[in-house]
């Protein structure tokens, strides 16, 4: 079956700087290739996904658009189009990342002490995992980021 290729009436896509559509692409993928094939399913069964957490985390969504502790530093137009497709996939998975991140990681990135920054800095990083797929995405996502950076070096 062939990936969604979006639709933009509006042409926001020429608003988009490459890093954020190779963002949204690789966001995209994810939810074709993982969540899609998956998520009536969980409905039915009224099941929350939970193997999807470790590969979101690994991707960088969680806290995407926070710098440190090892998360993605996107910028807030990447991370809402993070949102945006994670919500094509499932409102409950969206819901789910944003919550994470604004209600629990940005508080403690914020607002916490050094000692509860300490404390949490190990449980917000990203954890390893052996699904080849997802190791591809990261890949992926991290070489379309490298050369975007690089395209983009004059960029203020």
């Amino acid at each position: 079956m062939p990936g969604f290729p979006g639709v933009d009436f509006l042409e926001v896509d020429s608003l988009l700087h490459d890093d954020e559509r190779l963002v949204r692409q690789t966001a995209r993928e994810f939810v074709d290739r993982e969540v899609l094939p998956i998520i009536e399913k969980h409905n039915r069964e009224a099941t929350f996904p939970l193997h999807l957490v470790p590969q979101m985390a690994e991707l960088g969504f969680f806290g995407a658009n926070l710098n440190g502790f090892g998360c993605a530093g996107m910028s807030n137009v990447a991370y809402g189009q993070v949102m945006q497709e994670l919500e094509r996939g499932d409102s409950g998975l969206r819901s789910f990342v944003s919550v994470q991140s604004a209600l629990v990681m940005y508080p403690i990135h914020a607002f916490g002490s050094p000692e509860q920054k300490e404390k949490f800095e190990k449980v917000m990083k990203p954890r390893h995992h052996d699904d080849e797929h997802h190791d591809e995405d990261r890949r992926d996502w991290r070489q379309r980021r490298e050369r975007s950076q690089t395209n983009n070096s004059t960029a203020p």
